[in-house]
């Protein structure tokens, strides 16, 4: 359901567009570049593993996952709102995403990529990226930016922007990408098969559901130098109200990828996007492993970068794929289901209830700073944000989750 307002007397919400919807303006090209060579000109390489100074490695020399190299856009031609660039023999890379300066920008209109398979050499189908906003606190070091697309080891990529109505695009627009994937090392992989332990028993007291296995972050390999190093915000109260995601990346992907989907994402946000950390406090694959997300203590009301506004009393989870159309898996629906009536469990809320949150932002569409809104207490990305996310598959099956999740509350 969407978030409703708990004061009578304000008016109701103007509808607003949802980003990530195809916009019915074609593409109008820009700029076309295709080089031979791995960097162009105003490329830049970013990430924990290049000192400052340092330049990217050659195209021969794939780099290493989580570092993150940052393409500019051209500048649209005159009289246009729009942008194309196509790379190709690039540098290996495996996730996408376009950023810009201003954080509190959004592209009127359409951002669309694909990438050149490694190993096949074949092109990708186009895909659409939606705008998003995510860290509402404690860092200026944000930028505007779309949510990234997994793409698989790739040496080839496009991009075509279209500012569709505005007239205009964001400055300081560029494509950012990110390292190939790397096979998890055994010392990870002998982590992620152990259970993550909560912070400590007494914060158990509130719940009768049993904590769900989950990786910690040391079982996808976080490079824990590369997030903020200042002690995370923490809610003053459990989280109680769930919101479910998805990646809007592929869903067609091996589970033994999902680290490296993680690393990938982890690394967009933070130097990519310029958050604290990884946005999501709970990532899901489609097997229904449950990992770690944000660091900060898996059992506190550590704040994401999730749902733009309502990140201060909320939990986010994101299921690794895109579900618009496609069914998520039971696996994943049933992990969820446990994760949300454990998190749930922490602050005595039930699963198919209702809890107040008070918008945080003063410019996320639909929703007004300060007022407080009512949210069931599962639910999903876009009742809390204008945007398509977890997709509208997912989305239905949401009242599953929440009578699945209780079922595990009423049950234990």
């Amino acid at each position: 359901m969407r978030g409703r307002e708990t004061a009578v007397t304000e008016p109701s919400r103007t509808p607003v567009r949802r980003q990530g919807k195809a916009v019915t303006a074609s593409l109008v090209s820009g700029l076309l570049l295709t080089v031979g060579t791995a960097m162009l000109a105003g490329t830049t390489a970013y990430g924990s593993t290049l000192s400052p100074g340092a330049s990217a490695p050659s195209a021969g020399q794939p780099p290493r996952e989580g570092t993150v190299r940052s393409v500019d856009l051209p500048s649209p031609p005159t009289g246009t709102a729009s942008t194309h660039l196509r790379q190709e023999h690039v540098s290996h890379f495996s996730l996408i995403g376009v950023t810009w300066d201003d954080a509190t920008d959004l592209v009127d209109g359409r951002v669309r990529v694909r990438a050149r398979n490694t190993d096949s050499g074949q092109w990708t189908a186009w895909t659409d990226l939606s705008s998003e906003h995510g860290e509402d606190s404690g860092t200026t070091r944000r930028r505007g930016g779309t949510e990234p697309v997994w793409v698989g080891d790739s040496d080839g990529v496009e991009v075509g922007v279209d500012g569709g109505t505005a007239g205009s695009l964001p400055t300081g627009m560029r494509l950012d990408l990110v390292g190939p994937a790397q096979e998890p090392s055994a010392g990870a992989l002998a982590a992620g098969r152990a259970p993550l332990a909560a912070r400590s028993a007494a914060s158990l007291t509130t719940t009768t559901v049993a904590q769900p296995d989950i990786t910690p972050r040391s079982g996808w390999e976080a490079d824990e130098s590369l997030r903020e190093q200042t002690e995370p915000n923490y809610s003053p109260q459990a989280p109680k109200v769930v919101f479910v995601h998805h990646t809007a990346t592929t869903s067609n992907y091996s589970c033994t990828e999902s680290p490296a989907i993680i690393r990938s994402m982890y690394a967009y946000h933070v130097t990519g996007q310029g958050w604290r950390d990884l946005g999501y406090n709970f990532i899901v694959d489609r097997c229904g492993t449950i990992f770690e997300g944000r660091y900060g203590g898996i059992d506190r009301g550590v704040v994401g970068a999730q749902t733009y506004g309502f990140n201060t009393g909320s939990t986010g989870v994101t299921v690794i794929g895109t579900y618009t159309d496609e069914q998520p898996s039971q696996e994943a629906r049933r992990a969820v289901a446990h994760l949300a009536a454990w998190k749930l469990g922490l602050a005595g809320t039930s699963p198919t209830g209702t809890a107040q949150l008070v918008e945080g932002a003063a410019d996320s569409a639909g929703f007004v700073k300060g007022r407080s809104y009512t949210f069931q207490t599962i639910s999903g990305h876009r009742d809390g944000y204008a945007t398509e996310c977890p997709g509208q598959a997912f989305y239905d099956k949401l009242p599953e989750i929440r009578t699945w999740a209780a079922e595990l509350t009423n049950g234990s």
